[in-house]
């Protein structure tokens, strides 16, 4: 394993992000502490580009995108970390399909209002999940999200479009 990258050792679990963190770790916090820090989502869901907020955050390379596609143990620590974020929006994945879980009610109060920073974490889900592979769960996440879109559209506002870009990128 030495000559991977740092960001498939975090995902293997055999390596510590840049703040000393193992991914289980992160896929154990609470819905507080997922809403107050800002710098793990970078690394639960890298993107071939930097990030605006975190610039020592992993960018994927060609070699990790490959690995990801390839590895079933990736791809199912990615979907772990994916269950984490959808149980934090209020959906929960129930075989191939997202629905809203029994909390919806309660976590969309959470992060559905004027210009929340989520709207761009799920932009970033979406794009990562459809990169690595996972264009099914990216796709399943979206049709739950254009019926939030469907119900709080003044608050959503343009970030429905850069989650509907992220999809139709693919």
């Amino acid at each position: 394993m030495e000559h991977i990258s740092q960001l498939l050792k975090f995902y293997y679990g055999v390596e510590v992000d840049d703040r000393g963190r193992f991914l289980q770790d992160i896929l154990q916090w609470d819905y507080g502490r997922l809403e107050c820090v800002h710098d793990f989502i970078q690394w639960l869901f890298p993107l071939i580009e930097h990030s605006a907020f975190n610039w020592s955050a992993p960018v994927l390379t060609r070699e990790d995108v490959e690995s990801f596609r390839n590895s079933e143990e990736l791809k199912y620590n990615l979907t772990k970390a994916f269950d984490l974020m959808l149980g934090f929006y209020g959906f929960q994945r129930i075989g191939s399909a997202i629905v809203r879980s029994d909390n919806y009610n309660d976590r969309i109060r959470n992060w559905v209002n004027d210009g929340n920073h989520n709207y761009l974490r799920i932009t970033r889900i979406l794009k990562c999940l459809c990169s690595l592979g996972l264009t099914n769960l990216a796709r399943a996440f979206f049709v739950v999200l254009q019926d939030v879109y469907t119900d709080h559209k003044e608050q959503i506002g343009n970030s429905y479009s850069y989650w509907k870009n992220a999809i139709n990128e693919i």
